[in-house]
């Protein structure tokens, strides 16, 4: 009898840890997700760092109106910055390289917190964790110069640290074909999250995106037969999920922009003033 119990013992320690052994079997998201990584991972051709910022910190005592702590300093990514209810303005000046000529140009940067990038004195688009990019120009001569400010409060939510890290800045030439294909491919992907998704429409979809997406490899280990696959497959989506009948209803669609701002949510009235200016930036950018 000992004996048996022993052996039930070990076999019901089997079978626990076969039952919570961790199974190498990827679900569809996170082979969806690899997939879009590899592909995000080309959008950026050519990057080229910005150093040699100056930062100038302060209070925000309301509209345009400021107590600062000293005068300009020199910042540099990977330092430094903020304090308790702290506003900070940082600015460059930046110059396109020639070299970037007829590219789309943009300027990737995060600073943490919660900023208004204006691009040679005009207000041009919020920034904070969901947007550190903005798309200096289209199609680049070569030469244009920019100035470059930002307004950055420290807080951007709740729970937040006070000092906040110079996280990112630098010029990226956007390589346009693979950016489009990346949202084409994200989209649809997000569209199975939708609850409310008919069941055979969410089938017919996870089939064909699953079709589209195989054909791109795990990652890059040639970025030309890489972006010729990613082609192949950006084309076959199109067909089997943008150009299906499956997907087309008669109807009117209206697209509303939509930003929910509460009035004094975790910020003070003077904050909740600057953050409209911030969002209405944004939205209409």
């Amino acid at each position: 009898m000992e004996i048996e119990t022993d052996v039930n013992e070990v076999v019901n320690n089997w079978r626990s840890v076969i039952k919570n052994k961790r199974r190498m079997i990827f679900t569809f998201g996170e082979r969806a997700d690899i997939r879009l990584n590899a592909i995000k991972s080309l959008i950026y051709r050519t990057k080229i760092p910005l150093d040699n910022w100056e930062v100038r910190e302060g209070y925000h005592r309301g509209t345009g109106r400021y107590d600062f702590l000293g005068d300009w300093r020199p910042i540099s990514v990977g330092e430094r910055w903020g304090g308790t209810d702290i506003t900070a303005f940082f600015r460059r000046k930046v110059e396109i390289p020639q070299a970037f000529s007829g590219e789309r140009v943009v300027l990737r940067f995060y600073i943490g917190g919660d900023a208004l990038l204006s691009i040679s004195g005009e207000p041009f688009q919020g920034m904070d964790p969901f947007r550190n990019e903005a798309v200096l120009t289209d199609a680049a001569l070569g030469g244009e110069c920019f100035e470059i400010d930002v307004e950055a409060y420290v807080n951007w939510h709740t729970g937040e640290a006070d000092n906040k890290i110079f996280h990112q800045a630098e010029l990226a030439i956007q390589d346009r074909s693979i950016n489009d294909a990346y949202w084409d491919f994200w989209c649809a992907f997000k569209v199975l999250a939708i609850e409310a998704l008919d069941p055979d429409l969410r089938r017919y979809l996870e089939y064909h995106l699953w079709e589209a997406l195989k054909i791109i490899p795990p990652k890059v280990e040639d970025a030309t037969l890489f972006r010729e696959q990613l082609t192949k497959a950006q084309r076959q989506l199109q067909e089997t999920v943008y150009e299906s009948k499956c997907f087309k209803i008669p109807g009117l669609i209206h697209l509303v922009g939509h930003s929910l701002l509460d009035l004094v949510f975790m910020w003070t009235y003077r904050e909740y003033i600057r953050k409209v200016g911030r969002t209405h930036a944004t939205m209409l950018r």
